[in-house]
């Protein structure tokens, strides 16, 4: 399996492949990794029974992800008598053509990804300019896959209306519902956690702007923000000039055990997204059994039910963002309710066994001995 960031994995598209290489390695099946490591060539390292390697990266944008095509392209020619099948993992990774099937698992449409960025500073005015050139990586995976599977449906449905007329496999995105259980104590009720990377088309300056509303109905809120990302200065910033510095915690990057009390404790978690592929921290948040409030792009709706498993509240709009939020804050019993249909829809369809049990069928259809 190739894919664009470094391991261990701090993202979601990272955590969906080291789950779902995990969960083939329990399976009987022999896997390989291959992601971005430093300026040289590293040794291979097995963690829980997976192969890993680090191909050279050279952040030399925005050359960058041809030039670390042509390590990883090298990379597999060495490693191809050792193959049956190259699982790659959208966006911005290398294709490779060395004479074994590919799998593309596209994980977001890039075209509707950077169209939702806002511009606030350089690198955000960046990713627009070099929307082009990422546009021509990622046609680049469609045309050499022999196979091709996204994570949601709202992604299939954008890919077929730029124009693709391959077949498309929706496997799903997954969280480990073993280890993101509900908490046997009783939520908090003034907390409001966001986790996610900090970077743009999160909502995340809809959620700052929604907190004066909020803030004025329940002036004990507390919103802790998990994650890094770009952004994380400027929105500092930007709490401090609204006078709201103290209504909000800007907790980093955070370790699993940390990261699982805090799902368990929070009154509301809110994804306020203006684009996503099928977000992670949704799945572990309503595995969890968090009060969920989501904006209704297609990737949420498509998992969320309003007023069931979730409370869905219009994209870009801070004043329905925070009405939703505070009615979800002031019902305990509608949070209860929520929290547990949630936990409920993620055991009926996104486990990673549920995951991997569609993976291993989109194997089979070009490798029958990998089904």
């Amino acid at each position: 399996m190739i894919w664009s960031t470094a391991y261990p994995a701090e993202e979601g598209i990272g955590n969906y492949v080291t789950h779902l290489a995990r969960k083939l390695v329990d399976r009987g099946h022999k896997v390989l990794l291959v992601t971005r490591g430093g300026l040289g060539w590293r040794d291979s390292k097995q963690i829980n029974g997976v192969v890993v390697h680090e191909a050279p990266f050279m952040p030399v944008y925005p050359f960058h992800v041809q030039l670390h095509g042509l390590f990883v392209d090298s990379l597999v020619r060495s490693l191809r008598k050792n193959l049956d099948l190259i699982h790659i993992h959208s966006p911005l990774s290398p294709s490779v053509r060395v004479g074994i099937p590919v799998v593309a698992t596209m994980h977001s449409a890039l075209r509707f990804g950077i169209r939702s960025v806002e511009v606030v500073d350089r690198q955000s005015a960046a990713i627009k300019l070099q929307g082009v050139m990422s546009l021509r990586i990622e046609e680049e995976l469609l045309r050499n896959a022999q196979y091709v599977t996204t994570v949601s449906r709202s992604v299939a449905s954008e890919f077929m209306s730029c124009g693709f007329r391959g077949e498309i496999d929706v496997v799903g995105n997954g969280v480990d519902e073993k280890f993101y259980l509900p908490g046997k104590d009783r939520r908090e009720d003034n907390t409001i956690l966001y986790v996610g990377r900090l970077a743009y088309r999160k909502g995340l300056f809809d959620l700052l702007a929604s907190s004066k509303t909020i803030l004025k109905e329940r002036p004990d809120a507390k919103f802790l923000i998990v994650g890094k990302g770009p952004l994380r200065g400027l929105l500092e910033k930007r709490v401090k000039d609204a006078g709201v510095e103290t209504s909000f915690q800007f907790l980093g990057f955070l370790p699993l055990k940390d990261l699982q009390s805090i799902y368990r404790s929070a009154a509301v978690c809110v994804v306020p997204s203006h684009y996503e592929g099928q977000p992670t921290t949704l799945l572990e948040a309503m595995s969890s059994g968090a009060p969920i409030v989501g904006t209704n792009i297609p990737s949420i709706s498509g998992v969320l039910t309003h007023d069931v498993d979730g409370i869905l509240a219009q994209s870009k709009s801070p004043e329905l963002l925070a009405n939703a939020i505070i009615g979800l804050m002031n019902d305990g019993e509608k949070r209860a309710e929520i929290g547990q249909n949630a936990r409920r829809t993620v055991e009926q369809a996104f486990t990673w066994d549920i995951v991997t049990d569609r993976i291993e069928n989109s194997y089979g259809k070009i490798n029958p001995e990998l089904e």
